[in-house]
């Protein structure tokens, strides 16, 4: 080491304490622009399949990215504009031209507003997704029971914006109450007064006592209670 490099050294190590430091292992991993877009339909649909047929990047554009984000308002079936990030540098806008294929829920006849749907009402259908939004899509169980926002003809697509999606509890719901304590757990049938999803703290009533509970949702029809309100 040169006398230059050990004078700096004291200087480089204070001016490290207290600072993260990033071993070389864990940097983010970059990857072609395709991939990254790829990666992002992924995270934000769930189980589909992306083809990326085209993506369109200014001049003088890095190769490789950690990540791409969508248009929040981009729709499937048409051009979209997708920010790409690179490890290093300013973030790009680009045009990406895609087709994704899944599974939709669409109606199987006719539906009014208001309507809440039963099995009858869904069919699920696999194919290319054109015209919904880059987020997850319903499955037809997650559809029977909800409600319709606006009417939907026969064949039209059930999704974010035309459903109103029935959550694991509803306000009205008979649900089985579960108490623990220790190795000992008691139930009961109470009404719940709120509705929610797991992890959602609602309170659930005694219809006969009035009395009413605070407990957690932890599934279909069933909250694990804890106190008393």
């Amino acid at each position: 080491m040169t006398v230059v490099g050990r004078r700096l050294m004291p200087l480089i190590a204070a001016a490290l304490v207290g600072a993260t430091v990033v071993p070389a292992s864990a940097q983010p991993s970059t990857m072609p622009a395709v991939e990254a877009i790829r990666r992002a339909i992924v995270e934000r649909m769930g189980d589909v399949e992306v083809n990326v047929r085209e993506v369109a990047l200014p001049d003088g554009a890095p190769e490789d990215y950690v990540a791409a984000v969508p248009d929040p308002g981009a729709r499937l079936g048409r051009p979209i504009r997708v920010t790409l990030v690179p490890a290093t540098g300013r973030r790009l806008r680009a045009t990406a031209t895609l087709e994704v294929r899944g599974t939709t829920v669409v109606a199987a006849r006719d539906l009014a507003r208001g309507a809440t749907l039963e099995a009858a009402d869904v069919e699920c259908v696999e194919g290319v997704l054109v015209d919904v939004p880059i987020r997850r899509l319903p499955t037809g169980e997650q559809a029977i029971g909800s409600r319709v926002l606006r009417p939907v003809p026969a064949g039209g697509v059930l999704g974010p914006g035309s459903l109103v999606l029935r959550r694991a509890v509803e306000p009205g719901d008979r649900v089985t109450a579960i108490a623990i304590a220790g190795a000992v757990q008691v139930s009961a049938e109470l009404e719940a007064a709120d509705g929610g999803d797991p992890g959602d703290v609602i309170r659930v009533v005694n219809r006969e006592t009035r009395r009413s509970l605070r407990g957690r949702v932890i599934g279909d029809g069933t909250v694990e209670v804890g106190y008393a309100r």
